[in-house]
């Protein structure tokens, strides 16, 4: 049997460097995909520095975006 993948992303107004709000998202994102989940933050505002780091909510999709 084919056990379906689970996703738990995160929604954030911005995503910036230094910010408690989105580093604790990105750290929370880090510790779902170690315990096997996938998962994404999108942001509004995304720092350029983060790019590849966060995703724009313009990148969501229903099920998940391709996976990186």
């Amino acid at each position: 049997m084919t056990e379906s993948l689970r996703r738990i992303d995160q929604w954030v107004p911005a995503l910036h460097r230094g910010d408690a709000i989105g580093d604790s998202a990105r750290l929370m994102r880090d510790a779902f995909r170690s315990w096997g989940y996938q998962a994404d933050v999108f942001a509004l505002e995304l720092d350029s520095d983060l790019e590849g780091d966060g995703r724009r909510f313009s990148e969501w999709v229903p099920g998940g975006p391709t996976t990186r």
